[in-house]
């Protein structure tokens, strides 16, 4: 009986998301995203009281997770996410070449000129689910911790879009790649899952500074703790810079490589 209500739960959900989709309703969006990280929250309720006293962290700490993930998705959307996912399209339509013959910096014309202002209610609701839960679970912060968890979160932002666009950027040149960026996609689903279950070295250093999964959920919730503030900043500085530097590299590389759409 468990399993057949988890295969209705699912295929109710997905309905609704097509539904969303090609409705292209804000508040059908809306409801949906609060459906998902209302759904995500239990989940990781039920999650940890099955198994994560197991893992040595609070409850608290496996939530921060979710939403630090949740926020960091949200602002990429609002800041950046227009102009990464169209990158394909401008290609595919020739609208490229409008782009080209503006006299300003490519990287940003591509990616950064393009605000999805709907999201700004995402982050009111992030916010709103942040402060019930510091209240609810009586988590200790103060300003100097929240400012830290903010500038972290920023910086997991840049390293999330940086990463992006090396994969739309792949899948665009070669079409066979397509797949393989799907499935370094669905890696960061990892991001909700705190560090420890890394248990080698070798783990946590390739899901930092590979697949920086570990940099958007778990390096948030080391600074809003404090007790490690100052050892992640190097190594989510590091990261949104190279990251980045890469993502500019590549998209310049491929913009000398582009043929008009006239020619």
């Amino acid at each position: 009986m468990k399993r057949y209500i988890q295969y209705y739960y699912m295929v109710n959900l997905l309905g609704f998301k097509r539904m969303t989709y090609y409705t292209k309703s804000f508040i059908m969006e809306l409801i949906a995203d609060l459906i998902n990280i209302v759904v995500a929250l239990l989940f990781y309720h039920i999650l940890y009281l099955n198994v994560g006293k197991g893992l040595g962290i609070p409850i608290e700490d496996l939530f921060i997770l979710v939403l630090s993930v949740k926020l960091t998705g949200d602002l990429y959307n609002m800041l950046f996410g227009n102009g990464v996912h169209s990158f394909a399209g401008h290609i595919q339509y020739g609208s490229l070449d409008n782009i080209l013959i503006k006299p300003m910096n490519l990287f940003f014309l591509l990616y950064c000129s393009s605000l999805n202002w709907k999201c700004l209610i995402n982050l009111a609701i992030d916010s709103i689910l942040f402060v019930i839960l510091l209240t609810r679970y009586s988590v200790t912060v103060n300003a100097i911790s929240i400012f830290n968890y903010m500038i972290v979160i920023g910086l997991a932002t840049i390293v999330f879009t940086a990463f992006n666009i090396l994969i739309y950027l792949g899948s665009i040149i070669f079409v066979r790649l397509d797949a393989f960026a799907s499935l370094i996609s669905s890696f960061f689903s990892l991001s909700t899952y705190p560090a420890v279950i890394f248990k080698t070295t070798y783990l946590r250093w390739f899901f930092t500074y590979i697949i920086p999964v570990i940099v958007i959920g778990n390096f948030p919730l080391l600074a809003l703790k404090g007790g490690q503030s100052l050892r992640i900043y190097p190594a989510v500085v590091l990261c949104a810079v190279f990251f980045t530097a890469i993502a500019y590299l590549a998209t310049m590389k491929m913009l000398k490589h582009y043929k008009s759409a006239s020619s």
